[in-house]
């Protein structure tokens, strides 16, 4: 789809996240697992390279979303967000699911899976910072 673009130079993140979120949702469809995926981003463009990067970090995410935090449920949402804060102006990037979320034992700086090696490199190259936090309520 990116290399598709009439423009290389100002991709809009919003119809390529939701884009990449349709692809994904018919890979990993199951019958008897009914996942909603919602894109919410404003007017952001960004050009091929970081594109790509982002593109590559949701697919992980969204991939790793279908494979193991709906275990043993029937549903399951997903959000996926892009906003520009209105201080600094630079992009504010969210994800998250309402899966079983994430191990008690996690910690970012022990051991890591190769997803979340790949997650932080490309997140490195955005020059995106990377929290973490559990649903609350």
């Amino acid at each position: 789809m990116l290399y598709d673009s009439d423009d290389l130079v100002g991709i809009r993140v919003g119809d390529y996240l939701r884009h990449l979120a349709c692809g994904l949702m018919s890979t990993y469809a199951r019958p008897e697992l009914a996942v909603e995926v919602s894109v919410d981003a404003e007017d952001i463009r960004l050009d091929l390279s970081p594109m790509v990067c982002l593109g590559l970090m949701v697919n992980e995410m969204i991939t790793n979303s279908f494979k193991y935090a709906f275990a043993g449920r029937a549903e399951g949402r997903i959000r996926v967000r892009m906003r520009r804060d209105d201080e600094s102006g630079d992009h504010v990037f969210t994800y998250s699911d309402d899966g079983i979320g994430l191990p008690e034992d996690f910690d970012r700086g022990g051991r890591k899976s190769l997803g979340m090696v790949f997650i932080d490199s490309l997140a490195r190259q955005l020059e995106y910072e990377l929290r973490f936090a559990a649903a609350t309520g």
